[in-house]
């Protein structure tokens, strides 16, 4: 029995020590892939690309109608109360100006400094595969993703909206319950698990791009995106709750303080996204580190 013993604490002494040198690996990636300077870069890209993405996305929430509005800003409940106010009253602006239209310049500046960001991600996934591609063609397969970018805002804030309505027209045929002007626990639980479905998917489609072709055999996509959103959603939840803790949010609508919250925000995110791709990197066949390490050890040596 207690050889027994001694045989079961051995093995469970080895799966530890494997699973203490896989994450000593991923975090090794983690440094030679830049992860922590590539989501700075990438964060400061957003930051400036949001101006003009606040505008698409208001005036494409202005489409729908303004009784449906109070499920668009629900989409700001993460923010501090007094900022949640702030940009609700910008985004109402914005959404009652049915007639307007988005300039050629705006559409244009949001997509080349947006561009800009993703650019800085898909530099990060070539070096884990030590495989690089033209400039102008990583740009290009970025402008594409900024492209599809709006198109996933527009389908985050069309969600509560386009849930009461297709609940609706279930309803004739399927017992559902029926809706209310309050939100219940199983239409919140719903609008996010559809929300990060949305999620999910973009961030497949980016890991995807993000890869060259020659190193995509073998590298799986889901598991790192998976691990990527729910960082987000916890990265979300953890800096939401400690700029809450830290105050009502009123002084964060003070001069630099708006851009250090929304900055900090963007660099969470984007290291979740970074983080997800370097796992999938050390799941892939065949792969024991990440080219850019052993590339970086022989320059050192």
């Amino acid at each position: 029995m207690r050889r027994l013993h001694i045989l079961k604490l051995a093995g469970w002494k080895r799966r530890f020590s494997r699973a203490g040198a896989w994450s000593k690996d991923v975090l090794v990636c983690l440094d030679r892939m830049r992860v922590l300077g590539l989501a700075a870069e990438t964060a400061f890209w957003l930051f400036l690309s949001l101006v003009p993405l606040a505008a698409v996305a208001g005036l494409l929430a202005g489409r729908f109608s303004m009784n449906n509005w109070s499920a668009v800003v629900q989409l700001l409940s993460p923010l501090p109360a007094a900022a949640r106010q702030l940009v609700s009253a910008e985004l109402i602006n914005l959404a009652t100006w049915n007639e307007g239209s988005v300039g050629v310049g705006s559409t244009a500046v949001f997509i080349w400094l947006a561009s800009s960001g993703v650019h800085s991600i898909f530099d990060s996934l070539e070096i884990g595969t030590g495989i690089a591609r033209p400039w102008w063609k990583k740009r290009l397969l970025a402008i594409g993703m900024c492209i599809a970018l709006p198109v996933a805002v527009a389908l985050l804030a069309s969600l509560g909206p386009a849930l009461q309505g297709a609940m609706g027209g279930l309803g004739r045929w399927i017992p559902l319950p029926r809706a209310t002007e309050a939100p219940t626990l199983a239409s919140r639980l719903l609008r996010f698990c559809v929300s990060a479905g949305i999620v999910l998917a973009y961030v497949c489609a980016l890991y995807r791009v993000g890869i060259p072709p020659r190193a995509r055999r073998g590298v799986p996509i889901l598991p790192g995106a998976l691990l990527a959103v729910a960082l987000e959603i916890l990265f979300g939840f953890a800096y939401a709750f400690y700029i809450a803790k830290a105050g009502d949010g009123g002084a964060y609508l003070a001069g630099l303080a708006v851009i250090g919250v929304t900055m900090i925000g963007l660099y969470l995110f984007t290291a979740a996204l970074l983080v997800g791709a370097v796992v999938n990197r050390k799941l892939a066949r065949g792969v024991e580190t990440c080219p850019g390490a052993a590339a970086r050890s022989t320059m050192d040596d």
